[in-house]
Parts: C-alpha cells; structure tokens; sequence
C-alpha cells in the first residue's frame, strides 16, 4: 500500500505594527487584529490530512471469479467485491495482471497489496495475513475427458494428473498430502487453465485437479467433465502483503459480514450472476440435444393437436352439413309425398270416378260431354305432374340431351300462343304475345324444346295465379342471344319465399289447403333449364301485383 505526497499546510502569520495610540482611538481596528491573527491558525488546525489510497490488486485468469475481458478490464465474483468495498472506503483500485503464480511471488514480496481467490495454507498463513471471512467456499475436484472411465479414487492412482503451477492443489500434489488418492505418478504443473485443458485435450496428461469453480469455467471445454471424485474442501479469501493486511483485512472483513448478512447486497447478486448465469451457459452437448428434442416433439405435438382439432371442426361441419341435407332431404320426401298424394291422387280420383260414371250408364249426352272433359283435364293435370318428374329425374341424372338448332322465335311464339289463348280467354284474362317477324333480327342457336318448355310454365304459372288483368311477352334477338321478358298481373310471391321458390317441390303458399294446384317443380325445372343453356333468369315479384321474369338465352353456337 501507497499514498500520495501530503500537501504541505498553509500557515499565514500576519504581522500588524500598530501605534497604542491609534488602537485607542479605533476600537475595530482592535478587533480586526485580533481576527486576523487567530483565524488563520484556527483554520490550519481543523483542517483534515487530505490523501487517497491506492490499493494494487492481483489479477489472474480464473473464471468466473476473476479474470480480465476481452475489453482488458477484470470481472468476477471477487472482482465485484472489492470494488464495492474500494467503493465504500474510497479506495482506489489499480490492477495487475499476470499468472497465478508470479502474482503470489509479487504478493510475498510486496510489489502487490492484495490477491484475491487464495486458500489458506499453513505456510501461507506464514507469508500473508488472510481475511478471516472467506468470499467463496470450493473443495478440489477432478476433471477427465468424456470418454475416460474414471469412477473410483483408484482410478486416479497410475494417471497423470495436472495442476495450476503455485496453487493449493499444486502443493498438496506435490507434498503427498491428497490423503483420499495416491499418486503413483508426479503431478505436472501448468502456468495457467488455458495450457491445462490443452494438456489434457492433447493427452499429455490424463486429468485436471482443479476447484470446482473450473466446472463454471468458459475454458473447460464441452468434452471435459467433472468426475465427482472429490478432495480437500477449501476455503477462499483475499490475501494480503504483510505490509498491507495490518490495515486492510479487518475492514475487509466488516464489510464481507455485512454484505453476507444482506440478501440484497453485491455479493449475493455477483455469485447469481455469475454461477447462476455460467452454469446455465455450460449445458452439456447432451441435455442441448435432449431440449432441443424436447422442444422439436412439443412443437410436433402442438401441430399434431392443431392438425387434429382442425380435423375434427372439418369433420364436424361435414357431418353439420350432411345432417342438414339429411334433414332437407327428408322435408323435400315428405313435400314430394304430400304433392304427389295430392296432384297424383287428385287427378286419379277424378278420372276414375267420371269413367266409373259413364259406365253405370243412364247419362244423357251433355253430362257426358261434361265428363270427358273433367277427364281430359285431370289426365292433362296428371301428364304434366309426371312429365315435369321425368324431366327432373333426367336432369338429376345427366341423361337429358340438348338438341342445338337455329330458332324461329316467330313460329315458337305463334305456338304459344295457339296454345294458350283459349285458355286465357276462357278465364277472361289477356294474353299480349307479339308475333312481329321483323324482332327476330339475329338467328339464335338453342334448344327450342327447352326454350319452349320455359315459356310453358311460366304461361302456366301465370293462368294459374292471375285472378285479373293478364300476361305479356316481350322479345327480341340480337348479336348475343335471345331476350324475353314475361310479365303477369296475378298474386305475386310473398318476398319470404322468392328465394325458395325456385326450388323442388316448393311452392310461394306451402300449405296443403291452397286453391291451386301443381306439384311444385314448374319453376325448379325453369331454374335447371337455363343453367343447361347457360342462361340467365332473374325475377322481380310484388305481392298481389304480380310477377316478371327477365330470360336471356344465349347463342349457343358460340360455345360449340
């Protein structure tokens, strides 16, 4: 230990020649005299000796509790500590750096004030005065390769083992004092733990006797391991000159008490930080492997169960929609059934029942006349009932065949209209259908049957629905295909049912109890037919105003 030159005090003597006469006469000059002279040797006196100690620390490479970083400064448990005490005394520190060996040379001699990281000796209780408390407790411990077969002290005994040169386990290798192995073979020393791992990596020696702090070490290579072969439990302290430990190693120790006696103090947050962290950091190649594995067969898992999970919300919409056509299936069995019983037997009964009539005889020729009729028409009803069936059973199973030819609009329109203006003058409704030759401007190629067929039932569904006024057709061709647009007066569609409508076996009032007729597949056969001609249908339905469609029927040619 050293301190820095004294300044020397500064003394002013003030000498005041004074006349009696004139102090008489002035009484604060009196005073200030009196001031002058006595201030100044007042201030000297109080004045505290100003100096700074410097205190000369050892540092040797012996991670984690002292080495020198790649930034040239010392880290480590020890060197947290006795800044923090440097701190607290205010103290200042001044490194030195060099092998362990060479610095408790300087320590004998002097030339350092304290080394840290010593354990006490009989001849070293000799030659430095130690702190009574220790910073850290280790024992010695053997360090082998991975592959070495090292699990008894008799192991030990025909193996050459290496020591850091002028440390404990040195001397008591050297001395034969390792009470729980004998050495058959002389230890060979090392300046440092970078050339021991060497030795032992290269085989120039079988194993390493080391503090069990080489474990925590960022120089023990991942194929070197600790044994569990342990000897000589020692204590760590720092260690200081003979001319500096009359003065520093009690207060050294004060401040290790209290620091030990505080769970919030540098101490306990040094070791956590750098044992906590270092044998973390030091995990072996094994349990790497074993949580990598780990974490590999959790995220597996993980997409595993995801995988399944959205396995299962697939399945289960499949089976949520499989219940639901199931259950449609099942309302359109029981619709279909309710229709054909009704537009089936209705019919039937009908015309069995005017033929059972005739038969009995007896009937004059005008009730005859009427009863043909009422039979015509219920076979009629029947025809169209299973004609609309078939088409759909046909269309269900891809057997229906489109027959491509040019159209002539005029002539189908003259047909149409052949056909049902009796009808709609028998039900005192009109019927607007243009028969003007000169609308067919571009020739369309299409199915006319279909076409024909569309037209039928929406002319049917309008005789059917109108209770007043009547329907119109409208038309026109040009260079994309053939417009139509059917328009009715009748009931209309409530707008809860437009979209339904064009579905099978529904109809815009699903009662039972309805006063008209018809098994409800008219418009789901509309609906099929212009998807085959790769048409478009839009509607337009106002309750108890009526109903419109909107067709356009493509030239077909121009998808051959």
């Amino acid at each position: 230990m050293r301190h820095e030159p004294k300044s020397p005090a500064k003394v002013v003597v003030l000498t005041y020649l004074y006349k009696p006469a004139m102090m008489n006469k002035n009484p604060f000059k009196r005073f200030l005299f009196a001031f002058l002279l006595i201030f100044p040797l007042a201030s000297h006196a109080s004045a505290p000796e100003s100096h700074t100690s410097i205190l000369r620390v050892g540092i040797y490479h012996n991670p984690p509790k002292l080495q020198q970083n790649t930034n040239g400064q010392p880290e480590g448990v020890f060197v947290d500590v006795i800044k923090q005490i440097a701190k607290e005394e205010s103290i200042q520190l001044h490194f030195v750096y060099g092998e362990w060996s060479d610095l408790m040379e300087q320590l004998r001699l002097g030339s350092i004030d304290v080394l840290p990281d010593v354990a006490r000796s009989p001849e070293r209780d000799t030659q430095f005065v130690f702190t009574k408390l220790n910073l850290l407790s280790s024992w010695l411990e053997f360090f082998v390769p991975d592959t070495a077969r090292v699990h008894a002290m008799s192991d030990l005994s025909n193996l050459r083992i290496g020591v850091l040169k002028g440390s404990l386990q040195a001397d008591l290798a050297m001395d034969d004092q390792l009470s729980a192995v004998q050495l058959q073979n002389p230890v060979i020393p090392y300046a440092d733990y970078s050339l021991l791992t060497d030795a032992l990596q290269s085989g120039a020696v079988d194993a390493i006797l080391a503090s069990r702090f080489f474990y925590f070490s960022k120089q023990r290579p991942a194929n070197i391991r600790p044994s569990g072969l342990l000897v000589q439990a020692t204590e760590l302290h720092f260690a200081f000159s003979k001319q500096a430990g009359a003065q520093w190693a009690d207060r050294f120790d004060v401040h290790l008490a209290s620091m030990k006696n505080d769970a919030r103090s540098v101490y306990y947050k040094s070791i956590q930080y750098w044992l906590g962290n270092m044998q973390q950091a030091r995990l072996s190649p094994v349990l790497y492997g074993l949580i990598i594995a780990g974490f590999v067969m959790l995220l597996m898992l993980i997409l595993f169960i995801w995988t399944l999970r959205f396995q299962v919300k697939r399945r289960t919409a499949e089976l949520w929609e499989a219940k639901e056509k199931a259950e449609e299936s099942d309302r359109l069995k029981t619709l279909f059934l309710q229709n054909l019983s009704h537009e089936v037997r209705t019919p039937m009964n009908s015309i069995m029942g005017f033929l059972e009539l005739m038969q009995e005889g007896g009937i004059d020729e005008a009730h005859q006349i009427t009863y043909s009729k009422q039979i015509l028409q219920s076979s009629h009803r029947l025809f169209d009932t299973l004609n609309n069936m078939v088409e759909i059973a046909l269309m269900e199973t891809g057997q229906k065949r489109l027959r491509i030819e040019p159209i002539q609009v005029d002539e189908l329109m003259s047909r149409l209209q052949r056909h049902y203006q009796p009808l709609f003058d028998k039900a005192k409704l009109n019927l607007a259908i243009p028969l003007d030759p000169s609308e067919a401007k571009t020739p369309v190629e299409s199915d006319p049957d279909i076409v024909y067929a569309v037209l039928h039932i929406l002319l049917s569904n309008a005789l059917k629905f109108t209770q007043s006024g009547g329907a119109e057709i409208r038309w026109h061709t040009d260079a994309d295909g053939l417009h139509i647009h059917v328009k009715d007066t009748g009931q209309g569609i409530p707008e809860n049912r437009q979209q339904v409508v064009f579905d099978r076996f529904v109809q815009g009032d699903s009662s039972l109890s309805r006063p008209y007729e018809g098994a409800g597949l008219g418009l789901a056969l509309v609906k099929s037919y212009m998807t085959m001609l790769k048409g478009q249908l839009n509607m337009h339905s106002i309750e108890q105003s009526g109903t419109s469609f909107d067709l356009f029927f493509p030239s077909l040619k121009k998808f051959t």
